[in-house]
């Protein structure tokens, strides 16, 4: 039971901060304007998250037409997704409820 509750507790952390960098990818790729609130606070909230990624690429960010695409966001939410499956599974290989 704790096993189970402890795993869909890292579901939902793992999701959470999915979406958040998700929707920062979003919107660097729309270039929404950074002052209205809610693109504030998910680039701040995003920011944290990515900070372990700052400067893993030569250049945060490129171009292309009229669309940015953010380097550091899409290394992070890559490797959140490799860890959260790599620490699921290693919860559901020491699950002793059955």
């Amino acid at each position: 039971m704790i096993f189970r509750s402890l795993l869909k507790l890292l579901y939902m952390a793992i999701l959470g901060i999915e979406t958040i960098i998700s929707l920062k990818i979003i919107f660097r790729f729309i270039n929404a304007k950074e002052n209205v609130f809610l693109v504030n606070k998910v680039y701040q909230w995003s920011d944290s998250f990515l900070y372990p990624f700052q400067g893993i690429a030569g250049q945060r960010t490129f171009k292309f037409l009229s669309f940015t695409f953010d380097v550091e966001a899409f290394a992070g939410l890559f490797v959140y997704m490799i860890l959260a499956f790599f620490v699921i599974e290693l919860i559901k290989i020491f699950n002793f409820d059955e």
